[in-house]
């Protein structure tokens, strides 16, 4: 999980707005998510455990629904699959 070496951000490097990780010393930094769809702007990391949440819209459809993933940037899974769209 991030901590003072480490800050999470949006960046659009990738092509599409998603989640990176960067080293505050310096070198590079590295892709988090990789949303098929449109990231919310609000995320953040949990400070007990290593679990990133995030707001997207990945159907294209408006309803954004919350996923989550972690540092290394393990496939995100929405945290409430069976909400209605």
């Amino acid at each position: 999980m991030p901590n003072s070496a480490q800050v999470a951000f949006q960046s659009n490097a990738g092509g599409r707005t998603d989640l990176w990780l960067q080293p505050t010393a310096g070198g590079e930094s590295r892709q988090l998510t990789h949303v098929k769809g449109f990231l919310h702007a609000s995320f953040d990391f949990s400070p007990t455990a290593d679990l990133l949440l995030f707001g997207a819209d990945a159907g294209g459809d408006e309803l954004y629904q919350l996923y989550s993933t972690d540092s290394t940037g393990k496939e995100a899974v929405a945290v409430f699959p069976d909400d209605p769209k």
